[in-house]
């Protein structure tokens, strides 16, 4: 007979991951995360012997799977990097705008403001991934860490101003200019 999975441990990593997205690592307490999860203390620690550090490090490596994951269906779909980043900015938009603007869906505002050591790493990793990812299609570093930057950076300014349009616009430039230097490279002009 299988045995019943526990919930805790996701039900954890859920609500860490969207009271830091909201207010970072460091403006999320414990007792917050443990009232959302609706578990006790001890649940916390039987989980995540490193207590909250350990638990977002949990939480960033979900949410880099989930994207990363994310990431490579759309280039098994045949999306180029510039539309990728349109569809990515499009679904990360309609999703900031559900949330009233209050959670950033990337990993800036996790790792931003002093968080431990442990969770930068967790986060530069992530990010990492995510570029290797992308360079599987591109094969160019530096034009999937633009698309990937582009996009947070836009994702942080429509945090802050709750407009979409400083998301929408840079990546819109963004996604033409990756266009235009594929077609170059495709058409020979550039070496």
């Amino acid at each position: 007979m299988k045995s019943p999975v526990d919930p805790t441990r996701p039900r954890l990593i859920a609500a860490a991951l969207r009271l830091m997205q909201c207010h970072g690592y460091c403006g999320v307490g414990l007792a917050a995360i443990l009232k959302v999860a609706d578990v006790p203390k001890g649940s916390l620690y039987h989980h995540f012997p490193k207590g909250k550090e350990g638990l977002a490090v949990a939480a960033i490596a979900y949410l880099e799977s989930e994207v990363d994951s994310r990431l490579q269906g759309f280039i098994g779909l045949g999306l180029n990097l510039g539309d990728i980043l349109l569809v990515m900015a499009s679904e990360c938009g309609a999703w900031l705008a559900e949330t009233n603007f209050t959670q950033t869906p990337l990993l800036s505002a996790i790792a931003s403001g002093g968080a431990p050591s442990g969770v930068c790493t967790a986060a530069h990793n992530a990010r990492t991934r995510w570029i290797k990812t992308l360079s599987s299609l591109t094969h160019d570093q530096a034009k999937s860490q633009f698309a990937l930057t582009v996009l947070e950076g836009g994702l942080m300014a429509v945090r802050l101003s709750q407009d979409l349009s400083n998301l929408y616009g840079p990546v819109a430039l963004a996604a033409r200019a990756l266009d235009q230097i594929r077609a170059e490279y495709s058409s020979g002009s550039v070496k």
